[in-house]
């Protein structure tokens, strides 16, 4: 996935997502704020009414079609490459209620808490202009850290439903905790199956049906978003970061991070280290 973060309003969509009205699994975390007529918006080929001043939070694997007509509603993506910068931020990302995978969660924002939605909103908006600075770029993740930690408080304040409308949508969370939990014990797909109790097919199946993945697929996205991180913030040898997820061999490592990412290990730790807004990167 690549580094994306944009923020417009609706009418603006196509300056930044190509094809906004088809159903399509965009690939990035979705962020919808409904002005003060709301909106319908389709999600998994369903239309949802959304009441004015809500907030909607839409998974990558989540269909969505994108109305341009609706002048009031703001809508903002990011990737998870361009929001992790720790284990933490990884673990949070995959395990938030606000983005459960295949689908989606909203909030009908109350009056105490909607100035603040507001201003965030604002201040994101300001810094969008300048993301060429790197200061701006930490202020940015800061906001979305902040929102979503706040959005997350309040949801588990109001008992919200989570939206795991379906057996599939439950097993692949829970294969999503199992990875997190075991990728260093396993890549293997069985694994995991065994661990839930089922058969690999059937897990294949529910993968399938929600994120148009594999479970080797889910399994693959996991290591690498971990490599990553690894190779950009940690300060461990690239035969030890390996080691860590199963490879043996450095050059077995070597042709898997290069297959998935088409640069080297070696390679994407010097150019991800050279780029200005690694702030917190030792060289």
């Amino acid at each position: 996935m690549s580094t994306t973060f944009f923020i417009c309003k609706f009418s603006e969509l196509n300056q930044y997502v190509s094809a906004p009205k088809d159903h399509l699994r965009r690939e990035c975390y979705t962020m919808v704020f409904t002005g003060n007529e709301g909106a319908v918006l389709s999600l998994n080929k369903k239309d949802t009414s959304l009441p004015p001043h809500s907030l909607l939070f839409i998974s990558p694997s989540c269909l969505l079609s994108i109305p341009e007509q609706l002048q009031d509603t703001d809508i903002l993506q990011f990737s998870d490459e361009f929001y992790i910068r720790s284990y933490h931020d990884t673990d949070f990302l995959q395990s938030s209620s606000l983005f459960p995978e295949g689908s989606y969660s909203s909030i009908e924002v109350p009056d105490n808490f909607l100035r603040y939605v507001q201003n965030v909103i604002s201040l994101l908006y300001d810094a969008f202009q300048h993301m060429d600075n790197p200061l701006y770029l930490q202020l940015i993740r800061n906001l979305l850290e902040q929102a979503l930690i706040q959005t997350s408080i309040h949801k588990a304040s109001t008992n919200m439903p989570d939206f795991f409308d379906d057996a599939d949508k439950t097993i692949v969370n829970l294969f999503k905790e199992s990875i997190k939990q075991h990728i260093h014990k396993s890549r293997a797909v069985k694994f995991y199956a065994d661990k839930l109790n089922m058969t690999s097919k059937r897990l294949a199946k529910a993968t399938y049906n929600v994120t148009d993945k594999t479970p080797k697929d889910m399994i693959t996205e996991y290591i690498v978003s971990q490599l990553k991180w690894e190779l950009i913030y940690s300060e461990l040898s690239i035969k030890e970061i390996g080691r860590s997820y199963g490879f043996l061999d450095e050059n077995n490592f070597s042709a898997f991070f290069s297959k998935e990412m088409r640069v080297t290990p070696k390679e994407f730790r010097k150019q991800q280290r050279k780029k200005p807004d690694r702030l917190s990167t030792k060289t």
